[in-house]
């Protein structure tokens, strides 16, 4: 039997990125309870669960917060750089 992995790596950057520019969007992860097993891309799931964690602390959200924060947590890297958040939330229509 011969399985494959079928994700999108661009829909997965539009959620995110999306996540990034429109707190509103939040109410989609809550409602379809998203998760970050949901994204194939590990560097995905560290952006989308620094991106809860700093939330569940009541704090804003946006490219600048969560590269700090990654930054903080040693995890910038592994979430793909800095330019890379930035071009998520550049990039998002």
């Amino acid at each position: 039997m011969n399985t494959h992995t079928i994700f999108s790596e661009v829909a997965e950057q539009a959620v995110l990125g999306g996540l990034l520019i429109n707190p509103a969007a939040w109410r989609f992860v809550e409602e379809k309870k998203l998760q970050k097993k949901h994204f194939y891309v590990e560097a995905h799931q560290i952006i989308f669960e620094s991106m809860q964690t700093i939330r569940s602390q009541d704090r804003c959200l946006d490219a600048f917060i969560l590269v700090d924060f990654l930054t903080v947590t040693e995890l910038l890297g592994k979430a793909g750089g800095e330019v890379y958040i930035y071009e998520l939330a550049n990039n998002t229509p």
